[in-house]
């Protein structure tokens, strides 16, 4: 592979440098921002989203500016990564995690570089994605959907919520013989964040509405951005589906109760609805500490303060 044209290189930086201020750091205040550089000569900002419910349906930056990269894409080489940055405001530069590296092993060569910046701008650190990951996990052959030509993913327009989903469907990343799914959703501000299906290597798979949310955290300018109230979900099969309970995880920690999910398929009667408290109920996101208030299920061991909810189980956590 070429080496990257210094400007190039430097933009890049720049870029995840700026993506490091929209992480959402929930659990510890340790914000991540990234950049990826497709093929196609686009740049892609991720940053890390944390949730607290469940640290492990925290996702890296990395990811993140990989899934919308493949997300956006409208030609296949929009799906395929040149080279990657890193950015986190700590003494010496960070690198990728396992995770991360599968799924940039999947979409990228072995000589891509990921080049690693810190709050001291006079340290770097660089690899290839072959000496992150020498015995990569990748699958050949593998044919995806094809996308539609020009689309837009991002609408600001929340009546067509179920439409950005049904257009998002054509950009989903699939193994062959999967059926089409797209998602949307609508945030406090009125925007629309859409898209589809995310099957990388190994166990990198993302849903549709889980990179949906991502996007939007990622790309957010304001509160309203990272408030959740509807969703579509689409699914180019005979019946509509609903989410999964880690997608509805995610969902939670960026929608409150009322948030509504609809979910459609080819035949347009069939379509179903719910609420988040339907889907999720008893969450425990609503008892989470906030600052420096512990709240149950989260309180000091020790006598209880309040009675919780006989669904939801109290947690004795020892704090210093």
């Amino acid at each position: 592979m070429e080496p990257l044209a210094p400007a190039l290189l430097e933009e890049l930086k720049a870029q995840a440098r700026d993506a490091h201020r929209h992480a959402h750091t929930s659990v510890v205040p340790f914000g991540v921002g990234a950049a990826v550089l497709t093929e196609d000569g686009k740049i892609h900002q991720g940053a890390n989203i944390q949730n607290l419910a469940d640290p492990h349906l925290n996702i890296c930056s990395e990811r993140v500016a990989a899934y919308n990269a493949l997300s956006e894409a409208a030609a296949p080489e929009g799906r395929r990564i040149r080279a990657v940055a890193i950015y986190s405001e700590t003494p010496e530069p960070i690198t990728c995690c396992g995770a991360c590296r599968q799924t940039l092993a999947g979409l990228c060569e072995a000589d891509t570089p990921v080049v690693s910046t810190c709050a001291d701008e006079a340290k770097t650190r660089s690899w290839t994605m072959g000496e992150l990951l020498p015995e990569a996990f990748t699958r050949k052959g593998s044919i995806p959907v094809a996308p539609q030509a020009g689309l837009r993913v991002e609408s600001a327009d929340a009546g067509r919520l179920l439409q950005a989903a049904q257009e998002a469907a054509g950009h989903a990343y699939l193994r062959a013989g999967s059926p089409p799914r797209g998602a949307a959703v609508l945030t406090a501000s009125g925007k629309v964040f859409a898209s589809g299906e995310v099957e990388g290597n190994a166990f990198t798979a993302r849903h549709a509405e889980d990179v949906a949310v991502f996007k939007a955290i990622s790309h957010a300018e304001d509160e309203g951005d990272k408030r959740i109230v509807a969703v579509a979900l689409y699914t180019d099969g005979p019946r509509p589906g609903v989410t999964s309970g880690s997608s509805l995880e995610i969902l939670r920690e960026f929608a409150g109760p009322e948030m509504r999910l609809e979910s459609h398929c080819r035949d347009a009667a069939l379509a179903e609805a719910w609420t988040m408290a339907q889907l999720l109920p008893a969450h425990y996101a609503a008892r989470r500490p906030k600052g420096d208030q512990l709240q149950a299920p989260f309180k000091k061991a020790g006598p209880a303060a309040e009675t919780p909810s006989p669904l939801v189980p109290t947690l004795e956590i020892p704090l210093p």
